[in-house]
């Protein structure tokens, strides 16, 4: 490969590596912001001496959507993973 070629594909890859990091960042941001969130919830429900339907359906909206962020969470890791073997 000529000198060029090398830092073009080096560039390349350290833009890949920035993008899948900054994706994963965001997705960590998701989840912590998401359980920060549930735990104001909660408090205020504590609060109003909520019924336990209440508590009921807001663990469950809160379980299903981090769910959800984690498995996204693990395909970024597992997709930065496969790059970095392709890459290295």
């Amino acid at each position: 490969m000529k000198q060029e070629e090398k830092v073009i594909f080096e560039e390349a890859r350290t833009s890949l590596f920035s993008e899948f990091d900054a994706e994963i960042s965001e997705v960590e941001t998701e989840i912590h912001d998401l359980k920060f969130n549930n735990a104001k919830k909660q408090l205020m429900l504590d609060i109003e001496n909520a019924s336990g339907d209440e508590y009921t359906n807001l663990n469950s909206e809160f379980y299903s959507q981090l769910d959800a962020l984690e498995k996204k969470l693990r395909l970024l890791n597992v997709k930065r993973q496969k790059l970095e073997r392709i890459l290295f």
